[in-house]
């Protein structure tokens, strides 16, 4: 799959061209782990699939300025397909929202969210609120994963 990446007035960094682009794990690897702070992030990433795909979780869409060309993010927004999640199974961290979602952070390198929830008011869909750029008001792209085969980094 080829990846593009937009620049739209107002946003400070290139974006994913608008859709929900699905990637293999290494083609996310080498499009997004460009440097060692992204090394880090994608790890906790990795971390973070690895225990939601325990749990059941198939799919995972990543957001956030960890896919545009920003050189170093902050961290990485997720949101978790819930459809067959055992909760049970599910580490409790991606249902802590508490501080600014630190704990997930802290354990993960990133913010993580249940797919099937609200992202606003308007009841908004997670995978459609991460798919409009929040400086331009532009539709861009977010990163479908999913967790049918190897984690491994």
């Amino acid at each position: 799959m080829s990846i593009r990446f937009v620049d739209y007035p107002l946003a400070p960094w290139p974006v994913l061209e608008e859709g929900i682009h699905k990637l293999g794990l290494e083609e996310f690897r080498k499009i997004f782990v460009f440097n060692p702070h992204r090394r880090k992030q994608y790890e906790g990433l990795l971390d973070a699939m690895k225990a939601l795909k325990q749990a059941g979780c198939t799919k995972v869409y990543i957001d956030g300025s960890y896919v545009t060309r920003k050189p170093l993010p902050g961290d990485y927004d997720a949101c978790w397909d819930a459809i067959g999640v055992d909760q049970a199974k599910l580490d409790t961290v991606f249902l802590d929202f508490s501080n600014g979602r630190q704990s997930q952070k802290t354990k993960y390198e990133g913010e993580f969210f249940p797919a099937q929830c609200f992202a606003d008011s308007q009841q908004t869909p997670y995978t459609e609120f991460f798919q409009r750029e929040k400086h331009s008001g532009e539709k861009k792209g977010i990163v479908l994963l999913e967790l049918d085969g190897n984690l491994g980094s």
